[in-house]
C-alpha cells in the first residue's frame, strides 16, 4: 500500500539529513509552550517524532483518499457563479473535510489558535505530499 510520505525518497532524505532537532528547538522557543498546551512537545525528539507521525498520516491519507479521486474531481470541475463566487467540485470539499478531520489544516498556526505550530520546512513537505496526490 502506498504512502506518499514514506515512499518519497526526496522527502525522506530531507527529513533524515536536516537538523530538525535544532529547527524544533528554535520553533518551539526552547519548548516553552509545553507547559501551556498539552499537545506541544517538551523535547526536540518529541517534536521530530510528531513531525514524522503527522507527515506519515498525511502521506497515507493522500495515497488512500485524495489521489484515487483526483481525476474525477478534475473532470467535475469548479463552477464560477454569476456573483463571482466559486462552487467547488464535491470531491474538493470532501478532501478538505478529511484534511480537517486529520487536524492538519493549521500546520503553521500557533498553538493558541489551535494550530500545530510546525516549522515551514515541515509544512513544505506536507504541501508536496498532498500535491503529489492532487496538484489541483
Amino acid at each position: 500500500m502506498a504512502n506518499f510520505y514514506r515512499d518519497n525518497d526526496d522527502i525522506q532524505f530531507l527529513f533524515k539529513h536536516t537538523d530538525l532537532r535544532k529547527l524544533a528547538t528554535l520553533s518551539e522557543e526552547n519548548f516553552r509552550f509545553a507547559s501551556e498546551f498539552d499537545y506541544a512537545p517538551a523535547t526536540a525528539d518529541e517534536a521530530v517524532q510528531n513531525y514524522d507521525m503527522v507527515l506519515d498520516s498525511l502521506g497515507q491519507l493522500s495515497a488512500d483518499f485524495i489521489a484515487p479521486r483526483a481525476e474525477g474531481i478534475d473532470r467535475e470541475g469548479n463552477i464560477l457563479n454569476e456573483d463571482g463566487s466559486v462552487t467547488y467540485a464535491k470531491g474538493i470539499t470532501e478532501d478538505l473535510e478529511q484534511l480537517a478531520k486529520a487536524d492538519v489544516m493549521g500546520f503553521t498556526l500557533p498553538y493558541r489558535f489551535g494550530g500545530l505550530h510546525f516549522p515551514n520546512l515541515i509544512y513544505s513537505m506536507a504541501i508536496e505530499i498532498v500535491s503529489r496526490a492532487d496538484a489541483a
